[in-house]
């Protein structure tokens, strides 16, 4: 399996130092790339992988729910309000805390 290697050579300005970063591709990864590029409208696979890793970020940090777990959570919230009607702020942060920790003991 080939990789190729892209070097990209910032300039220096304003007194910063010139730095180079090489990234090696398989051809697979530069393939995903290239679909991901042309399906979600990057004009450069920095902006790409930009987006990829900013998305990477928000789920590693979105409360560490499961998948489709938080929109159970929120379904299940919906159809009691439509049910029960409001809560106090008081009852919320007490729902809120037991989830949390219910969370915290499925980790």
């Amino acid at each position: 399996m080939q990789s190729q290697d892209f070097f990209r050579q910032k300039a220096v300005s304003g007194g910063r130092i010139a730095f180079m970063s090489i990234l090696s591709l398989t051809p697979e990864i530069e393939a995903l790339l290239s679909e991901c590029m042309s399906q979600g409208g990057f004009t450069s696979p920095e902006d790409a992988i930009l987006a990829g890793l900013a998305s990477l970020r928000s789920q590693q940090h979105s409360g560490e729910f499961g998948a489709g777990e938080l929109d159970e959570i929120l379904l299940r919230a919906e159809m009691r309000l439509k049910q029960e009607g409001p809560v106090s702020p008081e009852q919320t942060r007490h729902a809120i805390g037991q989830m949390s920790e219910l969370h915290r003991k499925r980790a």
